[in-house]
């Protein structure tokens, strides 16, 4: 490969991962001339990084990847990739800021594991002059893109999310921003829930459970979602305005639609949910174009979190019998 180096677009994957190296994916397809480094202290990840840029066929010539072991050569950034597991986070965002130079964020979801570390986040990026925000990537997509469009900013939503295994605990946040999407608003309240025992995830240290919320926006929007562990439905998101109803099923990337105006016919349609090594492609060039993201910006997504660990966390406590001050999700 030759040895590119393409200034200012300089690109920081922070943690390459499962996710963080399909971020990687993303980046390799850009059509931009960029270097992308990696960072990483655990050789299986670097290991998996490797093996899916091996995966992705990108242009040589416009696209420079490097792994790095520390930051005394390299700590010149337009975007940053932030792919580190939750509970570490605030830690390394900090020392990021203190070592490195950068001016755009993307965070993982879920962002932190405490309100108060997200705020505190959100104070020093701001002191430090850099945007961020959380990729909560349903709101990307472009079926749902679409979708918004034919919705009547005025008209009430319904909105009813679906299915058996959904892993609620680490998964309601993208369902919480997608219904944030559609109301235009980030301050919404949840009314009821009711959650099941804790049982441990399959990533280490961290706890999934199912169960149910109900919240209600300001002028009146309804989201329900509902996981059953016990059922092995398809997720469904069921999204309903006076005026038109669309069920979309999510893993087989359909949808049943009907409206009003065509006498509540019922049509079937294709309704693509798109894979994260797709999207990472169009935040990067967006925000090296314009440093300007489609995804939830960081105080928008604070407010989400908020509400969200304001009633995961001490059903987590009560459970287990403990006194967390971190919501061990991710």
């Amino acid at each position: 490969m030759k040895n590119l180096y393409h200034k200012n677009n300089n690109i920081l994957i922070y943690g390459c991962g499962n996710v963080g190296s399909r971020h990687l994916q993303g980046a390799l397809k850009s059509k931009y001339n960029i270097n992308i480094f990696i960072y990483d202290k655990k050789e299986i990840s670097i290991k998996l990084a490797k093996q899916r840029i091996s995966e992705v066929n990108f242009n040589k010539n416009k696209i420079s990847i490097k792994f790095l072991k520390d930051f005394k050569f390299h700590n010149n950034f337009n975007l940053v990739i932030l792919s580190t597991p939750a509970y570490k986070r605030f830690f390394i965002l900090k020392k990021m800021i203190f070592e490195l130079n950068f001016k755009n964020l993307i965070i993982e979801k879920i962002a932190f594991q405490s309100n108060q570390e997200f705020n505190k986040s959100i104070k020093l990026l701001k002191q430090n002059n850099i945007n961020a925000w959380v990729n909560c990537a349903n709101r990307t997509f472009n079926s749902y893109k679409k979708l918004k469009k034919i919705i009547n900013k005025d008209d009430l939503i319904t909105m009813i999310v679906s299915g058996g295994k959904m892993n609620f605990a680490s998964n309601l946040i993208h369902y919480l921003d997608l219904f944030s999407y559609f109301i235009y608003d980030s301050k919404f309240r949840i009314l009821l829930q009711n959650f099941n025992k804790p049982f441990k995830s399959k990533r280490k240290n961290y706890y999934e459970f199912d169960g149910y919320i109900i919240a209600l926006s300001s002028k009146g929007d309804h989201l329900l979602v509902n996981s059953d562990i016990n059922s092995s439905r398809p997720v469904t998101v069921d999204i309903s305005t006076r005026n038109f109803n669309i069920s979309i099923i999510e893993p087989l990337s359909k949808a049943y639609y009907k409206s009003e105006k065509n006498k509540w016919k019922i049509k079937e349609m294709n309704f693509i949910i798109e894979n994260q090594s797709d999207l990472t492609k169009f935040f990067v060039e967006s925000i090296l174009k314009k440093d300007e993201c489609d995804l939830i910006d960081v105080n928008s997504s604070f407010e989400i979190n908020r509400m969200m660990l304001d009633i995961f966390l001490p059903h987590l406590n009560q459970s287990l019998n403990k006194n967390l001050n971190y919501c061990q999700i991710t």
